[in-house]
């Protein structure tokens, strides 16, 4: 669900930090590249921790990240959390795919990757809501 919710959330409170709703780049730059260095390292980080450990300690990266955005009083805290929200889902999507695909049939993988489209069509919507008076 959180993967399209900060580019919904920007334009409802774009002088938070007073920064332009253009500026929002780095913020995105930083999930991007914290997304990829934990998608790239996954096979490492699964062998060594385990499969359990590394959802656990992903979830708690991008639960942290994303309770964080709507805490945080300085922007370059916002960019901080992109890269700790991103570690945190690449983790996440890498180790998970890689499981699933290697313990159980492609069925099972079609219904993960069916439940993410669902839940990330969903989370802007509920986002939407959420911020509209």
């Amino acid at each position: 669900m959180p993967d399209g919710l900060l580019g919904v959330a920007w334009p409802f409170d774009p002088d938070q930090f007073f920064h332009p709703f253009g500026c929002s780049w780095p913020a995105a730059f930083a999930c991007v590249a914290g997304y990829m260095t934990s998608s790239f390292s996954s096979g490492p980080l699964v062998a060594r921790m385990g499969i359990g450990r590394i959802l656990a300690v992903s979830c708690a990266m991008t639960g942290t990240g994303l309770i964080g955005y709507t805490l945080v009083p300085e922007w370059w805290m916002m960019v901080l959390l992109g890269i700790v929200a991103g570690l945190g889902a690449g983790a996440i999507d890498a180790g998970l795919n890689t499981y699933v695909a290697a313990h159980f049939g492609e069925g099972l993988m079609q219904w993960l990757h069916a439940s993410y489209g669902i839940g990330v069509t969903l989370g802007p919507v509920i986002m939407t809501v959420a911020l509209t008076p």
